[in-house]
């Protein structure tokens, strides 16, 4: 006989989602997977999810480089974040882009 499925359950969230799209520059021989993990460290406990959800090659990027688009979901468990609260957060993942891999936000 098959061992039943366990399914695990979460509380529902009683705080508002804040999300926001980073659109990045990496060079053509960087991994989606490498800048992902250090979006992931560097937003911290506050991360919900992180979607890659576009990839653009051409006109305003530089050659040797390609723009890859994430869209980042972040909450707080027990309280509204506030627009200088995810400000800081996209500061933070952006300093932590541009000096692990080199990566910066694409401008255009």
């Amino acid at each position: 006989r098959p061992t039943p499925a366990i399914s695990r359950y979460r509380a529902l969230p009683t705080t508002p989602a804040a999300q926001f799209d980073l659109a990045l520059q990496i060079r053509d021989e960087q991994t989606a997977a490498e800048v992902e993990r250090v979006i992931r460290r560097a937003a911290g406990e506050l991360l919900e999810s992180v979607v890659l959800f576009d990839l653009y090659a051409g006109q305003g990027v530089e050659p040797g480089h390609r723009s890859l688009a994430w869209r980042l979901t972040l909450r707080h468990p027990d309280r509204t974040l506030s627009s200088k609260d995810i400000d800081a957060r996209r500061a933070q993942i952006l300093r932590a882009l541009e000096a692990e891999l080199g990566v910066r936000q694409r401008s255009t």
